[in-house]
């Protein structure tokens, strides 16, 4: 994958990523309220691409999901990734912090799972630009069955074990992998939310993105 580093006069980037249950949407949410809160000009992605209007690929998402085949389906997620990627620069070279749950690694592990041929090469080959921090969330899997159990109605999705072997070990593995690398230059942080309120792993991220001077 071909990134931009970060430029000082341009918002930071930050992502929140990790299987369903571990507290991605909850942290994004209390992550950009607390940074709005301290003064900065920040944008819950998350939310913003719901309205963003140029946006010609999220209308269609759940057709392209229901219909298409794998490999179409990749295609498709692969030039909306590139589109945000490019709608997040904007938003940064304007000023404002962005924060996302979810992001390419997301893609490349979902179709490298599946055996879509080509996944590799075809990432590494487009443009993404590089997060500021990725926080990487994990979670036991009893508690996070217990968490998504209490959220009411559940799909098929839903009702999916970490077991060995299965689609969310794979995926959570592949998102630990990738983190590894950044982890002693500030550029990523794994949290255990079974260990910490979302408050306290608010506090985290704020304090690494203060230490490497992402934010003020």
């Amino acid at each position: 994958m071909v990134f931009r580093e970060k430029d000082m006069q341009r918002g930071a980037f930050i992502t929140v990523q990790g299987i369903d249950g571990t507290g991605k949407t909850e942290t994004v949410h209390a992550l950009v309220c607390e940074l709005a809160r301290r003064g900065a000009t920040v944008q819950n992605y998350d939310v913003y691409k719901l309205h963003d209007t140029a946006n010609q690929y999220e209308p269609i998402k759940k057709w392209v999901e229901t219909h298409a085949t794998m490999p179409a389906q990749f295609d498709f997620h692969l030039v909306s990734m590139v589109y945000h990627s490019k709608t997040i620069m904007r938003l940064l070279a304007d000023g404002q912090t962005v924060v996302r749950s979810r992001y390419i690694e997301d893609v490349y592990a979902h179709y490298t799972y599946l055996g879509v041929p080509g996944v590799h090469e075809r990432i590494c080959a487009a443009f993404f630009l590089r997060p500021d921090l990725r926080v990487i969330l994990t979670l036991p899997e009893e508690i996070r069955r217990e968490r998504i159990t209490c959220r009411g109605v559940l799909d098929a999705k839903d009702k999916e074990a970490k077991t060995p072997g299965s689609r969310l070990d794979f995926f959570e593995r592949f998102l630990l992998y990738t983190a590894q690398g950044m982890l002693n230059n500030g550029r990523a942080m794994i949290i255990d939310t079974s260990i910490v309120s979302v408050e306290e792993v608010v506090e985290r991220i704020l304090a690494c993105l203060e230490e490497h001077g992402l934010i003020a």
